[in-house]
């Protein structure tokens, strides 16, 4: 004790209790933090276990693990900075992770589960179990109502609109632009109409239907073509096809020349054409075939010939004719034949016996050629 005095003596008055008559009190109070909006410096330790986050938004500090109300409407301007045209996402370990910018014209198309989402050009498969996934850009403008850009990839089993789940096989090796390939298919692949009326279709047996010309500026080829040539000009040339023959169709004056074809059985009705030429021979305006039938009357009771004439109309005295007609009776056979008058035909019977013999009856088949 001071001065010898026993600290059980000692008395101390309330004057002298103050910061300032107590020894180093002010500076170790400098060292502390205020009540009011204290600073904190270095390390801050709270209790080892807690959860959520240490706020004092009710005016007491506390740790509340419930913190929906600190992060409902963050503002835009709160968020950290990133790259324009990016995306939030989070990566399979499920870390925040961001998607990359695509470019114009392509969508935002999922990977599958635990794969981020890419940006990838929209493109369109028609039918099928995916919706979309063609390889070329489909886009909508006012010019055209649907564009499919792009060409053909070079090969012999894929097209660049495909109208089956099935590729083509044995298409071109330069690519094929449109393609359909059913495992079964029985109907019409095309159907162009107007009105309800089909204008140009092709059936699945490849037969093609058109309501009008079609107009072939290249070889036309098959093993049965049919219809009206209308195209009726100096400057059409073009090779066609009778069974496996190659025939030259060469439309450079008023005849119509086939060359490289034999006509071994003819079967030729009026000719549309002003003349036809076969090969170097004469000119032929007309061949027609008649098949009257026929019933002469008996012959004179005397060894010779006799005359017949018989109606034909079409027939010109001018005509070359052939004449088969029926089994000829063995006594009064038909010899000779012509074109007497006008649509008449006159045929000539040999009597080989004295009496009277009537030539057979039936069907004349008459070939009339003219030139």
């Amino acid at each position: 004790a001071a001065a010898g005095i026993p600290y059980s003596k000692l008395t101390i008055a309330d004057a002298d209790l103050t910061i300032a008559k107590t020894t180093g009190l002010q500076a170790a109070l400098d060292l502390k933090s205020p009540l009011a909006s204290p600073t904190f410096t270095g390390t801050v330790t709270v209790p080892v276990g807690l959860t959520g986050v240490l706020r004092a938004d009710t005016g007491v500090l506390a740790v509340d693990a419930d913190v929906t109300d600190l992060v409902d409407n963050i503002a835009v301007s709160k968020l950290a900075d990133g790259t324009a045209g990016n995306l939030i996402t989070w990566s399979a370990a499920g870390a925040p992770a961001t998607v990359a910018t695509g470019t114009t014209g392509q969508v935002l198309t999922s990977g599958g589960a635990g794969v981020a989402p890419t940006f990838q050009t929209f493109i369109a498969e028609l039918g099928g179990t995916n919706i979309w996934t063609a390889k070329n850009t489909f886009s909508l403008t006012n010019a055209n109502a649907v564009t499919i850009s792009g060409a053909p990839a070079a090969s012999t089993v894929l097209s660049l609109v495909l109208l089956d789940a099935t590729p083509i096989v044995g298409g071109s090796a330069s690519g094929t632009y449109i393609g359909a390939n059913p495992t079964g298919f029985v109907g019409n692949f095309i159907d162009l109409q107007l009105a309800g009326v089909s204008k140009f279709a092709v059936s699945s047996a490849g037969a093609v239907t058109a309501a009008s010309t079609i107009a072939a500026t290249g070889a036309v080829t098959g093993s049965n073509l049919s219809g009206t040539n209308t195209g009726d000009s100096a400057a059409n040339s073009s090779a066609t096809f009778i069974g496996t023959t190659s025939v030259a169709l060469n439309r450079t004056s008023a005849a119509l020349t086939l060359a490289g074809i034999t006509l071994t059985t003819p079967d030729i009705g009026v000719a549309t054409a002003t003349s036809v030429a076969i090969g170097g021979g004469t000119t032929l305006i007309k061949i027609v075939a008649y098949a009257p039938s026929l019933t002469p009357v008996a012959t004179a009771a005397a060894i010779g010939t006799s005359s017949q004439t018989f109606a034909v109309t079409g027939l010109a005295v001018t005509d070359k004719i052939i004449v088969n007609g029926p089994a000829p009776t063995a006594l009064c056979p038909m010899v000779s034949y012509r074109v007497s008058l006008l649509d008449t035909l006159q045929l000539d019977f040999a009597t080989l016996t004295a009496v009277a013999c009537t030539p057979a009856a039936g069907t004349y088949n008459i070939v009339a050629i003219r030139n």
